[in-house]
């Protein structure tokens, strides 16, 4: 796959797992988490697998979100680091908060599935 199609291709799971039925669908985010999943999230907390998927499941508030340059960068040909911008909304509309993200993703068996993410809290 080319550079340009991996980050839409990654662009959209990214979004997929942005997506509400997602988050609540333990498949769904089987299928895009990697077994060996570890975040580092905005809160400073950590979490694997088990737990990022117990979260959300556990049904938190809905959101909308808005994705901002997103870049791709190969780390190798079945690894690669993407990074972005995002705004959370509460269901008021408003925007009350901004992050940047990184996430590496790992192809494996055909499948590119997350490894890490992280997000930090933007000014």
């Amino acid at each position: 796959m080319l550079d340009d199609e991996l980050r839409i291709h990654l662009q959209g799971l990214e979004e997929e797992l942005l997506h509400e039925d997602t988050r609540a669908s333990r498949e769904a985010l089987l299928r895009l988490l990697d077994p060996d999943f570890l975040e580092l999230g905005a809160s400073g907390r950590t979490y694997d697998l088990e737990a990022i998927v117990s979260l959300l499941a556990s049904g938190a508030p809905a959101a909308r979100y808005a994705m901002e340059e997103f870049e791709l960068l190969r780390l190798a040909p079945e690894v690669a680091l993407v990074t972005y911008r995002l705004e959370s909304r509460s269901e008021d509309g408003e925007f009350p908060r901004r992050t940047l993200r990184s996430s590496i993703w790992r192809s494996s068996g055909g499948a590119w599935r997350l490894r890490f993410h992280q997000g930090t809290l933007a000014p």
